[in-house]
């Protein structure tokens, strides 16, 4: 595996665990880390026929404070590429009729087990 920095590491180690997480609470992952021109999505879940695209946040509890809580970091912008990204994804895969979601897991690490928050419905 390449030299990845840390912060990189522990995005792919939350990515990992709420992929898990996920899987735990009955949705089935289609795609992770789909990526197109408008940006990258996480993770493309579907649970009872509903797609669903998630954001994954990940930040260690010994990082220190100062940097915000993780649902804070979805902006505008990200939002938007995140909707395009999710439009390029249903149209390749020529997926309609079905309803989708937008959902930001948030993985907090420590010494401890992981924390996670799962908000559904996070872009309108």
């Amino acid at each position: 595996m390449k030299n990845l920095g840390k912060r990189h590491q522990t995005g792919i180690n939350g990515e990992n665990l709420a992929a898990e997480f996920i899987e735990e609470n009955g949705y089935s992952i289609l795609h992770r880390r789909y990526r197109c021109r408008n940006g990258e999505i996480d993770i493309i879940a579907e649970k009872d026929n509903t797609i669903v695209f998630v954001e994954i946040k990940t930040v260690h509890e010994n990082a220190g404070a100062g940097f915000g809580e993780p649902e804070e970091k979805i902006s505008v912008y990200k939002q938007n590429a995140l909707r395009r990204c999710a439009e390029h994804y249903l149209w390749k895969k020529q997926i309609s009729g079905k309803d989708c979601r937008f959902d930001l897991i948030t993985v907090r690490l420590s010494d401890q087990p992981p924390n996670f928050q799962h908000l559904e419905n996070i872009i309108f």
